[in-house]
């Protein structure tokens, strides 16, 4: 059944007005009741995204988070009907309007980034993840095939949130990778990825197997000496990114996912 005319005109007053808290006459309704309805809106959006960024919320102050949360409300043609996909759009909205100029915090951008990713990766069904190819490692005298756990990302961040208060973040900018990432039983885990790990990383996703990669460091290193400790050095970060489940055995994978 199409709407009529005068239908769509009194929704689309009805939603200008819980966006801007400006109603214009509507038949049938009382302003205390429209005001009453606007404010439940708000506070269901402005609460959805608080849950959603609760560092963010801690260190901006009332005045800066109110500005942002009104600001979304107001301009913002939301994408999706779901309410708990809406900080997702309320992050990209914020580093598109530089809040993190207007309010002198340049690690803005990063923290949201950081927080919102968790949801992402808790929720991301792992069909839709990218494909990663499965790699060969030795361990123990024996050949391992292995596959990187499909449900993860990697951010790349100027401010090292992940790993001190903003405060701090503020005197290390930098180059960082942050892995996120999901366990079987739906944890969400972060591990910090210094630049030799991130490159060990990304060969390991390519499909390169442990030997492939050592072979590709000595022709980079002529000191023996010095090559026995990247060696060792790429031997523990296999050891790490097996116990925490991040490199999964191929045989034992099972749609654990």
């Amino acid at each position: 059944m199409l709407y009529t005319p005068e239908t769509y005109s009194i929704e689309k007053a009805l939603v200008n007005g819980c966006r801007t808290g400006i109603f214009p006459e509507i038949t049938g309704t009382k302003k205390k009741g429209l005001k009453q309805y606007r404010r439940l809106i708000y506070n269901n959006i402005n609460n959805a995204i608080k849950q959603a960024f609760p560092i963010t919320h801690k260190v901006l102050s009332t005045e800066n988070w109110n500005e942002m949360i009104s600001d979304f409300i107001e301009s913002h043609n939301s994408h999706t009907p779901q309410i708990w996909k809406m900080p997702g759009e309320f992050a990209e909205f914020v580093i598109k309007r530089n809040y993190k100029t207007m309010f002198s915090m340049p690690f803005l951008d990063d923290l949201l980034n950081f927080e919102w990713e968790e949801v992402v990766i808790y929720t991301l069904d792992k069909d839709s993840a990218p494909p990663t190819l499965p790699f060969q490692i030795e361990q123990e005298n024996n050949v391992k095939t292995m596959l990187v756990n499909p449900v993860h990302k990697i951010l790349k961040l100027a401010y090292p949130v992940h790993l001190y208060s903003v405060n701090e973040a503020l005197n290390h900018k930098g180059e960082f990778h942050l892995l996120v990432y999901r366990t079987p039983d739906f944890k969400v885990k972060f591990v910090d990825l210094p630049v030799l790990h991130y490159c060990y990383f990304e060969l390991f996703r390519k499909g390169y197997s442990k030997k492939e990669i050592l072979d590709e460091l000595k022709n980079f290193n002529d000191k023996e000496n010095d090559f026995s400790i990247i060696e060792k050095n790429l031997n523990d970060f296999v050891t790490v990114m097996i116990n925490n489940e991040i490199f999964i055995n191929k045989e034992n994978n099972k749609n654990i996912f």
